[in-house]
């Protein structure tokens, strides 16, 4: 497996190593939600490829998950969010990635939420993806918005009161991603007032979930900024924070149009007509809540 992010096109691109010699040939891959899983060809067994008489299989070529195949994939160019480069690699719909999710159960819990929005919103969703291509980490956001550089992050000024907030950094070891989940999260709710900020357990994870085999930690959380003068919440942010190496990545939606009462009503009764403009900020918020539930690392 490689340790950087393949795209179609790199197939046969020469693969090196720390020290600049060519270990293997680039060859293919697959996707996996926003991100993917690519591996190359040992250079200890390019003799054996160049003596190979067999051809590939049809049914592979006309894959479109598959790397080898033809794909509309245009690499736009790359902007710093954080200490790192994103750069958008390719947009997939909705129930493309929801097939190969990293958390199925979350994604169904999100979406049954307010299942008559989704019913509106999910048929025409579709998802940009934003990669990290040295780590393989990726951020999704809806198609067509385009995140801008503010005060060290990438933005995004979605529909009336929504931002999404991304950027990663060089960590040390995965220990040390909790310093820089703290610090991403402090950048974050400084964007957005002085408002005291507390967890929504009930859209939590109670503890990060770590893949060993993918040396991954994902941690996605929720919570209420509460205005200390109205003594209730008026903003709501997601977020999705994850390391793998020597990298962290944050992704954090907020809208400071939060009514919990009025948000819990809308819900139950949307066709309420005194609920229309609710409705429609619970629509943009449900395609950004989903796009930071998508972002996630590639596997290995």
């Amino acid at each position: 497996m490689n340790s950087s992010q393949g795209v179609p096109g790199n197939s046969r691109a020469p693969i090196l190593n720390h020290a600049g010699l060519v270990v293997g040939i680039g060859h293919g891959g697959l996707e996996q939600g926003i991100s993917s899983i690519n591996w190359a060809v040992p250079v200890s067994q390019l003799p054996k490829l160049l003596a190979s008489a067999d051809a590939m299989l049809e049914e592979a070529m006309r894959t479109r998950e598959s790397f080898a195949a033809e794909l509309d994939v245009a690499p736009g160019a790359a902007l710093q969010c954080g200490e790192i480069p994103f750069r958008k690699l390719r947009t997939r719909p909705f129930n493309r990635l929801q097939q190969t999710t990293d958390d199925p159960v979350a994604l169904q819990q999100v979406i049954g939420a307010s299942p008559a929005i989704a019913m509106r919103v999910l048929p025409n969703l579709a998802y940009d993806a934003w990669v990290n291509e040295e780590s393989g980490g990726a951020i999704a956001l809806p198609a067509g918005n385009v995140p801008t550089q503010e005060a060290g992050l990438c933005v995004v000024h979605g529909n009336g009161s929504f931002a999404v907030h991304f950027g990663g950094s060089h960590i040390a070891n995965t220990a040390d991603a909790q310093l820089h989940s703290v610090q991403f999260e402090r950048e974050v709710e400084a964007a957005h007032g002085n408002l005291f900020w507390q967890p929504d357990p009930h859209w939590s994870y109670a503890f990060p979930h770590v893949n060993g085999l993918e040396g991954v930690i994902i941690q996605r959380t929720s919570g209420y900024g509460i205005n200390p003068g109205l003594g209730r919440p008026t903003a709501y942010t997601t977020e999705t924070l994850m390391a793998r190496g020597k990298t962290f990545i944050g992704i954090a939606v907020v809208t400071d149009d939060y009514n919990p009462q009025v948000v819990a009503t809308c819900q139950l009764m949307p066709q309420n007509p005194a609920c229309a403009p609710v409705v429609l900020a619970l629509e943009t918020w449900l395609r950004y809540a989903l796009g930071v539930l998508f972002s996630t690392f590639s596997a290995r």
